[in-house]
């Protein structure tokens, strides 16, 4: 992909962190574009409503 296009997207699923984020992001954009690399932070909404009912 990164030869192909320029960059790629990665993701790193909530089960591989935390349990609660989920972290997506590009590689290559900055190198190749002139643009800083993207990168979105999900929270799973679940997870945290459990939290907050606990307390």
């Amino acid at each position: 992909m990164l030869e192909r296009y320029g960059w790629y997207m990665d993701a790193i699923y909530a089960e591989e962190y935390d349990g609660i984020q989920a972290n997506y992001h590009t590689h290559g954009v900055q190198a190749n574009f002139n643009h800083i690399d993207f990168q979105i932070v999900l929270i799973w909404i679940l997870k945290l409503q459990m939290i907050f009912s606990i307390l």
